[in-house]
């Protein structure tokens, strides 16, 4: 967490510490956030579905007295809802990529749970390059995507919490 010190506005920088847990696997540690389909292991590379990153960060209460604050994302694939300590903050899916989060924080620790959903497409391409009996995807008009790239997924680049203080 970096913080940008401003007596009206601070900025804090939430890029590492992330944990993503996609379905049937264990939960990963991020030390940035990038596209699923960058990804060494086939499981993200190729996945398709619903994955949830969580974190944790800390306010105080001079922080947030008359703060309104707000959540900021550089980039999301596909469709992202955000919850901090349980609140449902909303759903993005579109830029710009934010969010006010004010409702939601609280003095000391905050946890924040964001569950992105991507498209089929990479789980399809995955299943192309498997025998007929390992795919686990089927579809009944003619798809072929050997030729076409990955789609980008999850959450890319920057996550920030803005705080404005309201005099």
């Amino acid at each position: 967490i970096v913080m940008a010190p401003d007596k009206e506005k601070q900025t804090i920088l939430l890029n590492d510490n992330w944990k993503l847990k996609i379905p049937f696997t264990d939960t990963v540690m991020l030390d940035r956030l990038n596209s699923w389909h960058l990804m060494k292991h086939t499981t993200f590379k190729f996945f398709s579905g619903s994955a949830v990153y969580t974190n944790t960060f800390n306010f105080t209460q001079d922080q947030i007295k008359k703060a309104k604050l707000s959540i900021t994302f550089d980039s999301i694939c596909n469709i992202a809802t955000i919850k901090i300590n349980g609140i449902d903050c909303g759903t993005l899916w579109t830029a710009p990529y934010q969010l006010d989060i004010t409702k939601a924080i609280k003095p000391g620790e905050n946890k924040i749970e964001i569950e992105v959903t991507n498209t089929w497409r990479n789980r399809l391409k995955g299943d192309e390059l498997l025998p007929d009996g390992q795919r686990t995807t089927f579809y009944n008009s003619p798809y072929n995507l050997s030729k076409k790239p990955l789609l980008p997924s999850g959450i890319m680049g920057n996550v920030k919490i803005m705080i404005r203080k309201q005099w």
